[in-house]
């Protein structure tokens, strides 16, 4: 399962993550691309309130990282992001953890996070992780809501 995987918050220094960003964008995904770029031009550090960036390492080689943000859609709530588990490490719950400890953390924060899955393996990721399918013209895909917003 995940013995052996560390969990990290990222601050200051993003770490070598250009593995991870050349899978993603082998597979059509550029979120990871966008990361890093977002992280080095500074319009995205994950550090507001309720707001952080993790990856997960296999001794010091990232296989996942994941993000939560103040969602920029719906008041008050927060945006899981820049999600990405490397292929030979998909199925191990890397991922999943991962999101749960985003999850926890910005529960601290917001009682609603929010997601928009890019495909439909990403979908059936974020409904195993309990988040529910969102109503028809949100910006995002799916919810998790622990208490209703006002």
């Amino acid at each position: 399962m995940t013995s052996g995987i560390t969990y990290c918050a990222v601050a200051g220094t993003l770490p070598d993550i250009e593995a991870l960003a050349a899978e993603a964008r082998s597979e059509g995904f550029q979120h990871v691309d966008r990361l890093v770029t977002e992280w080095r031009d500074g319009s995205m550090r994950f550090a507001a309130d309720g707001e952080l960036l993790m990856v997960a390492l296999e001794g010091s080689v990232p296989v996942a990282i994941g993000g939560i943000t103040r969602d920029p859609f719906v008041p008050g709530a927060l945006r899981m992001r820049r999600f990405y588990t490397r292929r030979d490490c998909r199925g191990l719950g890397i991922g999943g953890e991962l999101q749960r400890r985003l999850v926890a953390h910005g529960q601290r924060f917001a009682d609603h996070i929010t997601v928009h899955a890019g495909s439909e393996a990403a979908a059936r990721f974020w409904e195993r992780c309990g988040f529910a399918p969102a109503a028809p013209g949100s910006r995002h895909t799916h919810e998790l809501v622990t208490k209703p917003l006002p």
